[in-house]
């Protein structure tokens, strides 16, 4: 059982890592907004008759599917927007290791809204080596694209996507733990779908009739990668394994990107943002020991 789980992390991490790379690789097409959108439209189109063919359990009240339109903003559309934008400033090798706080971030704002998850000495302790390294990475400047410096739009958009993707989690964990899986993560495509069109037509193009079948090919493999393929990994990590196994994948997506990175973009790894990405995932892995002893 243990082989399984090594397999299905190293599934997701190489599907969350190459993921973001081909993003990037993808902006030779398309537009940030373009590419973002698309990617949606692709996940909304892929979940709705996975839904239906499970014939799975619609929520019955009101305030579930508000929820659900309000997740799609906050827990899809926000998120995937924040990540291709910030794309365009900074290495998907700096963006995985921004993204890499996510659980911690995720644990610090429960502290203050879910009763039952209180920080305590070893949280804050992982908190505060994870802080150490998000310091020293913004410190150093660096954008992780060859010679060009950091941008802080980069940053902005980063560190704001994977915000909104941690409220969303602790959205869902206080509203939604009774909703069927593939219902949560159908509707939240399915609410995202449309900003995501409307985002994409007011600021990107949409050259669909003269998009080549490359930039077909990159959209889909992210919104499989991304959507459907780690999905089901995570999925089957937390459902077979635990909580502490389906976060595993988040410490080693920063080393997929870095290679990936470096091989197709030709990205480079500095040594403020090695020290840096390592604090941060030792706070991290510090902070899941204590949350999930």
């Amino acid at each position: 059982m243990r082989g399984l789980a090594g397999v299905l992390i190293l599934i997701a991490a190489l599907a969350l890592g190459s993921a973001v790379v081909i993003t990037r690789l993808g902006f030779n097409a398309l537009t940030p907004e373009t590419f973002a959108a698309l990617r949606l439209l692709l996940a909304a189109m892929f979940f709705a008759p996975v839904v239906w063919a499970r014939r799975s359990r619609l929520p019955r009240d009101r305030q579930a599917w508000l929820i659900l339109l309000a997740l799609g903003v906050v827990n899809t559309a926000a998120p995937v927007i924040g990540v291709t934008l910030s794309l365009r400033f900074i290495s998907s090798s700096v963006l995985s290791l921004i993204f890499a706080l996510m659980p911690a971030a995720t644990g610090a704002i429960a502290h203050f809204t879910l009763k039952q998850e209180p920080l305590t000495r070893g949280k804050l302790a992982g908190l505060s080596i994870a802080a150490a390294g998000t310091a020293l990475l913004l410190l150093s400047g660096d954008s992780g694209l060859s010679e060009t410096p950091a941008d802080w739009r980069g940053y902005a958009f980063g560190f704001g996507g994977m915000l909104a993707a941690s409220v969303g989690a602790v959205i869902m964990r206080r509203y939604m733990q009774a909703v069927d899986t593939w219902v949560l993560a159908g509707g939240q495509h399915l609410a995202a779908a449309l900003p995501a069109l409307m985002f994409g037509l007011a600021f990107g193009e949409m050259p669909l009739a003269t998009l080549s079948p490359l930039g077909w090919l990159q959209v889909a493999y992210v919104t499989a990668m991304n959507s459907v393929v780690s999905f089901v990994a995570i999925l089957l990590l937390n459902q077979r394994f635990g909580a502490t196994f389906s976060t595993i994948p988040s410490y080693l997506v920063p080393l997929v990107t870095a290679v990936l990175g470096a091989w197709l973009l030709g990205e480079v790894v500095t040594l403020p943002m090695a020290l840096g990405g390592a604090l941060i995932v030792v706070g991290v892995i510090v902070f899941n020991r204590a949350a999930h002893p």
